[in-house]
């Protein structure tokens, strides 16, 4: 029983081993072990906070902002959204008073900012009713703008004050009244006023403006098929990508990161943006939208077989192009304009078999004169072009030119290795409980 104890503890430790042993999904020319973040904070009214034009609750445009971040950059993006539903930029200062809210802010990598429009609404009241030849209901509406304008300077001030360094986009509005045509020409008036002013506001504190009139012009039915002054789902993703087309070159660009393996990566590899090498198809893969997906195969490109002393420079070679580090027997491929990966290592047999293959065996004792003379001649041509060959990489001060055909990698001969050691193990087993039984 003892000895049987020992046998199993044995082939247990012998897997275990083996599992290291096995191919496996590793990342490659790593620069970071964990996704970087970003901090975005979203202050605002009920745009911020995701009052759709049915009336219900749904996604704001900081949601698609996230969303678009994480799905094309690679960031993962934490979000605090303090956006409520009918503030005016009184509120928002009001807000700032929070110390969760200044921690917040004072974290953040970016923050959006919408507010404004209720200052104005508060005033005309029933927009069904506005009477555009109201003169002193205009000076009200004019005299609210101003101080809209003011509010928002002293918030993003706040904020400055709060994080120096923080990147600001604060969102000019969008035509919410156009199912009111009989004054149309008011409204126009009066939203250009707003948005001048909230323009005004932003360039006296270096902050970024985000147009949104245009993108909802031509689209109405679209986005506001109702009416009701919030957009819907599809209305605030247009608003996002006006965000997004002034957020997202203000980002630090993050070096792609190589994960490598044999067979398709598995869904929990990596994140968005990563790209992964199939190293027994060449298949190159990309994580889109949290899913891997097949976007190209080396083997359709060209490569060169190239060698030389070190690891390869990120400027030599092309894409699909092979290198071998003769200090090392290290292969590498390149795989895009600037990434160099690790392929596999040259192991001696199939270093002999590459340099044991120069003439060619069998000769007869019994051949003329005149063919060992030719045999003579081809050894000579062929020194003679070694030594070309060793002239021109020695003039190669980096060595790294094109070399020899690279042998085949052991790979292949890896795993034919570690199954043949599991059923040894397991043959094994079995014939020790097999004489056990015989003793009994």
């Amino acid at each position: 029983m003892r000895l049987m104890k020992r046998i199993v503890y044995s082939i247990i430790s012998l897997l275990f081993l083996v599992s290291f042993m096995l191919p496996n999904q590793t990342s490659a020319n790593s620069l970071r072990e964990e996704q970087p973040l970003l901090n975005y904070v979203a202050l605002g009214d009920s745009l911020a906070a995701g009052y759709l034009n049915d009336k219900t609750r749904g996604k704001g445009y900081p949601d698609f902002i996230k969303s678009e971040v994480e799905n094309n950059t690679g960031y993962v993006v934490h979000l605090n959204n303090f956006g409520v539903g009918g503030y005016r930029t009184v509120d928002v200062i009001e807000q700032l008073k929070d110390v969760k809210v200044q921690q917040a802010i004072a974290d953040a990598d970016f923050i959006t900012y919408d507010a404004g429009a209720n200052d104005v609404l508060a005033v005309i009241g029933d927009v069904t009713k506005f009477d555009p030849t109201d003169e002193q209901l205009l000076i009200k509406i004019e005299e609210t703008i101003k101080q809209v304008a003011k509010n928002i300077a002293f918030t993003l001030y706040q904020i400055k004050t709060i994080n120096p360094d923080v990147d600001i986009y604060v969102m000019g509005y969008y035509n919410a009244l156009y199912f009111l045509p009989n004054i149309q020409e008011m409204v126009e008036m009066l939203i250009h006023s707003l948005n001048n002013a909230i323009q005004s506001a932003v360039s006296m504190n270096k902050a970024n403006y985000v147009s949104t009139l245009e993108a909802f012009e031509g689209k109405y039915e679209e986005y506001l098929p109702l009416p009701d002054i919030h957009p819907t789902e599809a209305g605030y993703v247009a608003i996002a990508e006006q965000f997004l087309a002034q957020i997202t070159p203000n980002l630090d660009v993050l070096p792609v990161l190589w994960h490598t393996g044999i067979g398709a990566p598995s869904d929990e590899l990596g994140y968005n943006t990563n790209k992964y090498l199939d190293i027994e198809t060449l298949d190159i893969y990309e994580k889109k939208s949290n899913q891997w997906e097949l976007v190209d195969n080396l083997k359709f490109y060209d490569g060169e077989e190239l060698s030389g002393s070190g690891e390869p420079r990120e400027e030599i070679g092309n894409i699909g192009d092979y290198y071998l580090d003769e200090d090392t027997n290290r292969i590498y491929i390149k795989v895009d304009a600037s990434t160099w990966i690790f392929f596999d290592e040259l192991n001696e047999e199939d270093e002999e078999a590459g340099s044991g293959n120069d003439e060619e065996t069998g000769n007869e004792e019994d051949e003329g004169s005149e063919n060992v003379e030719e045999d003579d001649n081809k050894d000579k041509d062929t020194q003679t072009e070694t030594g070309e060959q060793e002239e021109d990489q020695t003039k190669d001060g980096d060595k790294q030119g094109e070399g020899a055909k690279l042998p085949n990698t052991s790979i292949a001969s890896m795993n034919i290795f570690v199954i043949g050691l599991f059923m040894i193990s397991v043959a094994s087993l079995l014939y020790f409980v097999y004489r056990r039984r015989l003793v009994n």
